[in-house]
């Protein structure tokens, strides 16, 4: 939970945006993650050096969050110079990986991301930029600068209504808390969620191997249960490469903007290559090579999940698997 003074500032950018005319608050909320997460993406790059890559910004300095705070003014360089780069991220992810991950196989995601700040908007976005360099000048490096951008990410989601006629809406995180304190899942085992949505279920099951592989003295807990401090100090070198391993945390979603917004919340949490695509789970798997891949039976030990429980589905399309299974108030399957 966000401490109320770093809550201000969230909602001070929030109505930054929406006074420059991004009025509809899931595309706000994009905005504002795209920004959060060059900055993060900074920090990446340099524990991935340490691992052995090579730099995602080989050629491409100027797309670095240190550069782009000196063209805050500009919205143009995010617009002409920053973004093109993005839509791109995870062939750079792939062209500089030591192990050969094929990351640009996995869904492009990034591949229609723009930013959506009017260009002659160049105080707001240097406001922003300032604003989110603000909310993590204190929290300095490691978990607890990890912490406060994952606080103020969900806290940014929470005050989204994303109910409507997809069905979706954002499970509280303490439920979520406690079905993955049901199951208790171990390092390595793998988690599916077919409606991942942003991902809750996701990065609430690596919080809490974190959670559970860190000396508990150090541990800090909110009231609703959410862990920070968390740093994995109790887990083998293998243990904790896989409470990491975003193979291990397998979402879909069919909105592709959820599934954007999941992938980066995913990062944003500090799991490597979150496997969070855009496609739909009760589809047809014939011919979808990824698709039938990854839901392959007996792939997973876990499937945790909150399905949507409004909207419809393409009826010629479902998998038959799914026929098997009664239809509910007449509605979808």
């Amino acid at each position: 939970m966000l401490a109320p003074h770093i809550k201000k500032k969230v909602d001070e950018l929030w109505n930054r945006f929406w006074a420059a005319g991004l009025t509809n608050p899931l595309v706000a909320v994009e905005q504002i993650t795209y920004l959060l997460f060059l900055k993060r993406l900074e920090d990446i790059d340099f524990k991935r050096l340490q691992r052995g890559f090579r730099s995602i910004y080989t050629e491409f300095e100027s797309c670095r969050w240190s550069y782009i705070r000196h063209e805050k003014t500009n919205p143009s360089h995010l617009i002409d110079v920053v973004f093109p780069w993005l839509r791109e991220l995870e062939k750079h992810f792939s062209n500089t990986s030591a192990d050969g991950t094929e990351l640009a196989s996995l869904n492009n995601r990034m591949a229609d991301a723009y930013f959506q700040l009017d260009p002659n908007k160049g105080k707001v976005l240097s406001d922003a930029i300032d604003a989110i360099d603000q909310l993590f000048a204190r929290a300095g490096e490691g978990s607890a600068a990890q912490d406060i951008m994952g606080d103020t990410f969900e806290y940014l989601l929470s005050e989204v209504a994303t109910a409507g006629k997809n069905g979706q809406f954002r499970t509280p995180r303490h439920l979520i808390r406690f079905m993955v304190e049901l199951l208790d899942p171990e390092p390595g085992q793998r988690v599916i969620d077919p409606a991942a949505g942003t991902g809750g279920f996701l990065f609430s099951t690596q919080q809490h191997l974190m959670r559970k592989y860190s000396a508990q003295e150090n541990l800090v807990l909110e009231w609703d249960g959410t862990p920070h401090r968390t740093d994995g100090a109790a887990a083998t070198p293998e243990q904790y490469a896989a409470i990491h391993n975003g193979a291990n945390f397998v979402g879909l979603d069919n909105d592709r903007t959820m599934a954007r917004i999941g992938w980066m919340n995913l990062v944003l949490h500090d799991v490597n290559d979150p496997h969070l695509l855009q496609g739909d789970s009760l589809s047809k798997r014939e011919g979808k090579v990824k698709l039938k891949e990854l839901l392959e039976p007996g792939s997973y030990q876990f499937v945790l999940a909150n399905p949507p429980f409004t909207g419809t589905v393409d009826s010629g399309d479902l998998e038959p698997d799914t026929l098997l299974f009664p239809r509910v108030g007449g509605g979808g399957v």
